[in-house]
């Protein structure tokens, strides 16, 4: 069903432009701190390895984003019963720098210095929406409907220093992707012929399902302790689901009939899991090789990784758009 609804909105995405009386370009600047659903899962994860306290991770720092958004454009079709029909695509991404350190002490005292290397959060939405006038020339609703494709991906490079220890990771990816459908709903009040104020509500589509992937999450560590070397080797593989919501309250000026500026408050919430997570390391020490994992510690991971946790984003925004008319 995702797919049909995807390729209609694509083809009237395409076909729109033909008919359309204008298109919209819109671009802003969404700057804030990304605060990440990672954060409390590895600390969880890092923290109990089974039965067993493990690192101490520290709060993570360098949350900042400045995200450029939204950057996209829109056709704008009237004529089509009382209303005109929007056709919107966008772009987004955020970039912030996550680092953090951990402390372990066992068996002897050992930091870790851990960085998520070109850490991405990219997001291609694409709807379509009917606005209708309730209120001729001062008041507007428009429902719309559409698809996301959403992707998050990062390298883990760690390095941990310590009495008798050390260790480093090599090439360590992190990769997962979704797709799905929302729905969502704005109003546009004019309070004058050129000053309205806005309001918007996106959220992941009711009884259509969650934006739904798939993860891995490989990672190589090289290192020594008590003067024997070893390589472990990770390889997670989960299912990836995240439920979004998305508010916005603003207000917006026309400087002329083609030219609107913009600013108010913006904030996205996403609850992600990751359904089905398994990992079984494996562990090559002095020629020999051993699964390093105990039941307890398997079951562990599976809690925190499959439990829900929530990633925000915001907050203030600011934005200008540009009309062509065709």
């Amino acid at each position: 069903m995702l797919r049909k609804i995807i390729l209609l909105l694509v083809c009237t995405f395409v076909a729109t432009p033909v008919f359309a009386d204008k298109v919209r370009l819109n671009l802003g600047f969404w700057p804030g701190q990304l605060d990440p659903e990672l954060e409390p899962r590895f600390f969880k994860d890092d923290l109990l390895t089974g039965t067993s306290f493990g690192r101490l991770d520290l709060e993570w720092v360098d949350k900042d984003t400045y995200t450029i958004y939204p950057l996209g454009a829109q056709y704008m079709k009237d004529g089509i019963g009382p209303g005109t029909l929007i056709i919107s695509g966008n772009y987004s991404r955020y970039q912030p720098d996550y680092k953090f350190n951990g402390i372990t002490n066992n068996p002897s005292l050992a930091v870790s210095i851990v960085s998520l290397d070109d850490f991405k959060v990219s997001d291609w939405d694409l709807d379509a929406g009917y606005q209708l006038p309730i209120i001729d020339k001062t008041l507007f609703v428009t429902p719309k409907f559409g698809a996301r494709w959403h992707f998050q991906e990062f390298n883990y490079n760690e390095l941990t220093l310590g009495s008798g220890t050390i260790s480093k990771s090599l090439d360590s990816p992190f990769e997962a992707n979704a797709k799905g459908t929302y729905v969502g709903l704005g109003l546009q009040y004019y309070v004058t012929p050129q000053i309205s104020l806005m309001t918007e509500y996106v959220t992941t589509a009711p009884g259509i399902g969650h934006v739904a992937g798939r993860m891995t999450d490989k990672r190589t560590v090289l290192g020594a302790a008590a003067n024997t070397p070893f390589l472990r080797l990770d390889n997670a593989t989960a299912g990836y689901t995240v439920d979004m919501n998305r508010w916005m309250i603003g207000a917006q000026y026309d400087v002329t009939a083609d030219l609107h500026v913009m600013a108010g408050v913006r904030q996205e919430t996403t609850q992600s899991k990751y359904k089905g997570y398994f990992n079984i390391p494996i562990v090559l020490v002095a020629g020999t090789n051993a699964i390093n994992a105990t039941l307890e510690e398997i079951i562990t991971d599976k809690l925190f990784w499959e439990a829900k946790e929530k990633q925000t984003k915001g907050f203030i925004f600011m934005g200008v758009s540009y009309d062509i008319n065709l």
